[in-house]
């Protein structure tokens, strides 16, 4: 790699180590209850939260791709910033305006998810490459939001809420200073407001007239929305399960530092044979799923750490998957369509899920959603199997 080329990258380390350093990302909702919200109150803000991705997906990514993705993640940037300081100076407060302030946080993600990830392709010149580099990318931003999870807990017991909160505002505004030292890729288009719907409609015809880029899109969206509903519930899986408070964090910590070792493992299997290791790897994540709520403890966490695992090291091999099928011109717009049907599925499952729980049903929950897993990995596997069958038979009739 060139040394023009490793100047760039450094400065997207620098941005994914430091917006990724969220030391509020492990607090809010308790931040919330401090503040005398409710259960069903968070809920809500969730909810909006996810209902303002879902709505704004779209656009963001395609303001991405036509006025520049440094440009989007800077305003992502900014937004999230803004909101943060919003958030803890309203809530207390303001119950409504709390809520709309954690709603319009999920802008800093739309804006930002998406684009970086557009950037980074054109950062890296071959598909190996850029697996390899996103497996670290996913690694870094995974150990980053550990230690700021660790770090913002020693800040709330040191010396108040505010001071997560502040360093927060901080580590997002400095992170705007590593993007500006990334050069503007040629392929950043036209200033016009047209353009941003001219784009999604290309970006649709695009998608629509693909049916394996359409299905790749669902599979993202769905196995998205399962392993979010297993991390944000593990905490009361795990203490479901009968296990203390402090064992429970140590085996989260634990399990996020298993996710980050498997993003480099996973961005060095991506190179090749990518929908077979995938598939293989939702079968093993959805066994891992399944037993997290159908065993006892040992099982239980035993699958818990092997699915934190798994699930660090599909992400890169679905991402390049996913990348070397989306044209340059629409990139960053179709890659917000998984982002997408993920916060459509947040907003559905995520509080049936935690309903079902909340009613005893957890078996039912974690059985389906391994399920859910390993039928869609197997379809994986036999739509692999089918094409290599096609294509061996167009080969032997030439």
């Amino acid at each position: 790699m060139s040394h023009r080329t490793t100047k760039p990258l450094i400065a997207f380390y620098c941005f994914t180590g430091l917006w990724s350093f969220n030391a509020t990302s492990g607090l809010w909702i308790l931040y919330l209850i401090h503040c005398h919200w409710s259960l069903f109150q968070v809920g809500i803000a969730e909810a909006g939260f996810h209902l303002v991705s879902f709505v704004s997906e779209l656009p963001t990514g395609a303001f991405a791709d036509r006025f520049g993705r440094r440009r989007s993640l800077v305003i992502g940037l900014l937004i999230g910033s803004t909101t943060s300081a919003m958030t803890f100076a309203l809530a207390p407060h303001f119950t409504a305006l709390g809520m709309l302030s954690i709603s319009l946080g999920a802008l800093s993600w739309t804006f930002i998810g998406g684009a970086d990830q557009a950037l980074l392709y054109g950062l890296t010149g071959s598909q190996r490459s850029y697996a390899q580099i996103y497996g670290r990318v996913a690694a870094l931003s995974l150990s980053a939001t550990a230690l700021a999870i660790v770090a913002g807990g020693f800040l709330v017991s040191h010396g108040g809420w505010i001071w997560p909160y502040l360093l927060t505002v901080a580590t997002n505004l400095l992170a705007v200073i590593p993007v500006l030292w990334i050069p503007k890729a040629t392929s950043e288009g036209c200033d016009s407001q047209e353009s941003v719907l001219k784009t999604i409609q290309q970006a649709g015809r695009v998608v629509s007239q693909d049916a394996r880029l359409l299905l790749l899109a669902a599979v993202g969206a769905v196995v998205s929305t399962l392993s979010t509903i297993n991390n944000l519930y593990a905490q009361a899986t795990l203490q479901h399960k009968g296990i203390s408070l402090t064992m429970i964090d140590v085996l989260i910590a634990l399990g996020t530092g298993i996710a980050a070792s498997g993003s480099v493992v996973g961005g060095h299997l991506a190179y090749r044979r990518r929908r077979q290791r995938f598939g293989s790897g939702l079968i093993v994540y959805g066994l891992a799923m399944g037993a997290i709520g159908i065993f006892p403890v040992t099982e239980a966490v035993s699958g818990y750490l092997l699915g934190n695992g798994i699930d660090g090291a599909i992400d890169p091999i679905y991402e390049a998957e996913l990348n070397e099928k989306v044209p340059e011109e629409y990139r960053a717009t179709i890659l917000s369509l998984p982002r997408a049907g993920f916060s459509l599925g947040m907003v559905i499952f995520f509080p049936l899920a935690g309903w079902l729980m909340g009613h005893g049903l957890w078996v039912r929950v974690y059985g389906t959603m391994g399920m859910a897993l390993l039928l869609i990995g197997i379809a994986v596997l036999l739509g692999r199997q089918r094409e290599q069958h096609i294509h061996t038979n167009t080969m032997f009739r030439k």
